[in-house]
């Protein structure tokens, strides 16, 4: 009698490859699944609109009237910004080689001239500005640091077109995703009812709601991102033009834009409110900077835990974890697309297995 073979491990190594093939066309294909994904988020971020003109009209009519909604809020509120804010950035960007070399000029002579400062160089033995920057080991590197400073403004230029390259590619996936998001609106029934056929008859009720509540969990990420955003990009804002800045709105707006992007945003933000207000100031960009960090403490401590708790539930610990290989992974994209991918993953592990196991 001829013994049965036991294929089971075969079977698990069939499966072990072909679930490698898949990472390894899932990560080709990153691009595609970023916009689609992109769609979903735009899509979940809008549905609670929908839903609170859909208790009073049908599912069509509430699409189209929150379309409107927005397009009369992009009208009157947000074009006519957006125009202040371009055109102040590219005053800033056409002044920026002038504002570094100012800088550079202000602080040396700041530096070299301030009875407390000259009196501190002395207590160390510096007496003069050339025994400095030999003791410092500056000496024969700043001619160097000099040219450095004075070919930022055309390695700016130079890089122009690397850069609207950039915002047109940009450009084009997010109007991209907006189609997308425009069929998912629509078709979301449909879509649904044919995605749910796919799976076996029992798991569809589950898969149903872990969907749903995928979808709210990714809504209110993104409406507390945008309200926090909105709270940091008004407070920066106000307080530059306190301050006399000479572009507060465009600064503003990079602030509330780069707070999106957690750790790397305030830095980058940090060193456009010191630019731009060292040229005008020394002490102003001092007091920039102790504005900025007084509103990051501010709103990190009481507004963001706030906000971002009662629409979301993450640990900080999950949160850095997915912001790291978000960023190893697909760079800078994947840093603003960690955290949402995070409360997928968080939802899935909760829904399949530990409620499984409690």
């Amino acid at each position: 009698m001829r013994k049965k073979v036991d294929l089971t491990i075969f079977k698990n190594l069939i499966m072990f490859f072909l679930f490698l093939i898949l990472i390894a066309v899932l990560y080709k294909i990153q691009t595609v699944i970023i916009i689609f994904f992109g769609a979903f988020v735009i899509a979940s971020a809008i549905e609670p609109l929908i839903d609170l003109f859909g208790k009073k009209f049908s599912r069509k009519i509430s699409i189209i009237l929150t379309g409107l909604s927005l397009i009369l809020v992009l009208s009157i509120i947000l074009f006519p910004l957006l125009n202040v804010i371009v055109s102040q950035i590219a005053q800033f960007i056409e002044q920026l080689p002038s504002y570094i070399q100012a800088g550079k000029l202000y602080t040396t002579k700041y530096l070299f001239t301030n009875p407390f400062i000259i009196k501190i160089f002395k207590h160390f033995g510096l007496h003069s500005s050339k025994q400095i920057f030999t003791n410092i080991g500056l000496s024969q590197n700043l001619s160097q640091t000099v040219n450095s400073f004075s070919s930022v403004g055309q390695t700016i230029v130079n890089g122009s077109l690397t850069v609207t390259t950039g915002i047109f590619t940009a450009l084009s996936f997010l109007s991209i995703s907006l189609i997308l998001t425009v069929y998912l609106i629509f078709d979301r029934d449909n879509i649904k009812q044919k995605t749910l056929k796919l799976l076996p008859e029992h798991m569809r009720n589950q898969a149903e709601n872990i969907t749903t509540l995928i979808s709210r969990r990714v809504s209110g990420f993104v409406i507390g991102q945008l309200i926090m955003m909105t709270i940091v990009g008004t407070m920066v804002t106000i307080g530059l033009l306190i301050l006399g800045h000479k572009f507060p709105v465009a600064t503003g707006t990079i602030a509330g834009l780069m707070d999106i992007i957690p750790f790397i945003g305030p830095m980058i933000t940090t060193i456009v409110i010191v630019l731009s207000l060292l040229t005008q100031n020394p002490i102003l960009a001092l007091w920039g900077i102790i504005l900025y960090m007084g509103i990051q403490w501010t709103t990190d401590t009481f507004i963001r835990p706030y906000i971002i708790g009662k629409f979301v539930d993450i640990h900080p610990l999950v949160l850095i974890f997915s912001l790291l290989s978000g960023a190893i992974l697909f760079g800078i994209g994947g840093v603003i697309i960690a955290p949402l991918l995070a409360l997928v993953f968080i939802v899935l592990i909760q829904e399949l297995y530990v409620k499984k196991i409690n």
